[in-house]
């Protein structure tokens, strides 16, 4: 019986002794000072960038009583923008200005009168928008909406005689109206933060500017319809768009 209470003992004593040492892992583990989290980024702020690419659209004219015809200008731009975001949790709300200097011509044969060519010219787009987006981290997915205004010129070149028609001399200009058109604007983009600063992004944006008459100056000589001379309105139909790459800096 001596000897079964000193075995029965020194096995309580070993199994204690074992769970004793098995245990101390986990409790050196658990006493192991935990790695920092890293912060998501904070689009906050005002930034200022640069941007460049290219556009296109369609004009369509139309005079008084007859159909002048479509043609699709195109072109690049080079510009700025300007803006401030302010973010709420996921959110990114901002306001944006942006202003860029273009190239986007056109022209195509007026269909009934092909002694006359007209031409299009945008020279500058400017754009005053809202933006709300949706951020990860240092991405940035957005959709943005708002104002745009644009430089355009328009005008028709002679072709000469052709078709039972005259127009001389060749290539002079026979009609020209210079405006600023106002539309809208709809568009989406996504940016990345490369640095804490430094943000690359890339957007596609689509101005829908509608019909509306312009007047059309003729040099003396010409007519249009209303007689030599006489102002020639011209109903022209306008919607362009652009893709462009941003970067830009933040504050």
């Amino acid at each position: 019986m001596k000897k079964f209470a000193i075995t029965l003992c020194a096995l309580m004593l070993g199994a204690v002794t074992a769970a004793s040492a098995a245990d101390l892992p986990a409790r050196a583990y658990s006493k192991a000072p935990s790695l920092p989290m890293v912060a998501a980024y904070d689009w906050s702020g005002f930034y200022i960038g640069v941007n460049g690419g290219g556009g296109g659209g369609q004009n369509c004219f139309h005079y008084i009583r007859v159909d002048g015809g479509c043609h699709n200008p195109s072109g690049g731009l080079a510009g700025g923008q300007v803006g401030y975001n302010w973010q709420l949790s996921n959110v990114v709300l901002g306001l944006e200005f942006s202003g860029d200097w273009a190239d986007l011509t056109g022209s195509h044969v007026r269909p009934f009168g092909p002694w006359g060519t007209m031409h299009s010219h945008i020279s500058g787009i400017y754009m005053g928008t809202a933006r709300v987006g949706y951020a990860w981290d240092r991405t940035l997915l957005y959709i943005k909406g708002g104002v745009a205004w644009v430089d355009a010129d328009y005008h028709l070149t002679c072709n000469g005689v052709v078709g039972g028609g005259i127009c001389l001399p060749v290539g002079a200009t026979a009609e020209r109206s210079s405006v600023t058109r106002i539309g809208g604007v709809v568009g989406a983009g996504v940016e990345y933060a490369l640095t804490k600063n430094l943000i690359l992004g890339v957007e596609g944006d689509y101005l829908p500017f509608g019909t509306r008459n312009e007047t059309f100056i003729e040099p003396p000589g010409y007519a249009c319809g209303a007689g030599v001379g006489q102002p020639c309105p011209i109903a022209v139909k306008q919607n362009l768009w652009t893709v462009a790459g941003r970067l830009s800096w933040k504050f």
